[in-house]
């Protein structure tokens, strides 16, 4: 997991939430469907999310990609469950992009949320949370890296080969005597087509 240095909250919400403050029932996420350009807003959410995260999954830092682009690789994410809390599925600080895979992040943790325990991206030190390894899997350092690891599956083992292999690109380039920080430095600067940050550049940074 990778802090998401969140951008001010996108005046298309702001201004949507203030056009429909007085919507019966109350305004939330699970109704937009039902209301005036409230399909419109769910698309420009999902890619305003993506590009704003660099096109990675807030949660394991795969790649995603935005509605836009004709793929259904990513969703709108809420960090606290619509069911636990419906009155933040619009809030801006509750949103984030997630991949789609069934076994990992958003699609797997369905509603299981323990506030006190989950590790957000948008915290500061949320990396500090998760330790990664050689063969790509990863581990909790605490109480709260393991429950969020648990519950997200970032340990899966398609996870697990991702990371593997993009490890051994990096000690490839290493062997041929590149120094693997350099490299992981340019794919950085290099964000290529439209601002893509390389995938899984969570554990990049911190195995090397």
């Amino acid at each position: 997991m990778r802090y998401i240095q969140r951008q001010p909250e996108p005046a298309f919400l702001v201004e949507f939430k203030s056009l429909n403050k007085g919507h019966k029932p109350a305004l939330a996420y699970r109704y937009l469907d039902d209301m005036k350009d409230g399909r419109k807003l769910r698309s420009r959410l999902r890619v305003h999310l993506t590009e704003s995260q660099g096109y990675l999954c807030a949660y394991c830092c795969r790649r995603i990609y935005s509605q836009a682009q004709g793929d259904a690789s990513s969703h709108v994410e809420h960090i606290c469950p619509q069911s636990v809390n419906d009155g933040r599925s619009l809030t801006y600080e509750n949103l984030v992009a997630s991949c789609s895979d069934n076994n990992s992040c958003g699609m797997k943790r369905k509603n299981e949320y323990d506030e006190s325990l989950f590790v957000s991206p948008l915290e500061p030190d949320c990396a500090s949370h998760f330790k990664f390894y050689e063969d790509g899997s990863v581990r909790g350092t605490d109480e709260r890296g393991e429950y969020t690891c648990r519950i997200l599956g970032l340990d899966s083992e398609r996870l697990r080969q991702g990371r593997s292999a993009r490890i051994q690109e990096v000690r490839s380039v290493e062997s041929s005597g590149m120094e693997p920080q350099d490299y992981i430095a340019f794919l950085k600067e290099d964000r290529g087509r439209e601002g893509q940050l390389v995938e899984y550049l969570d554990m990049l940074e911190q195995i090397f």
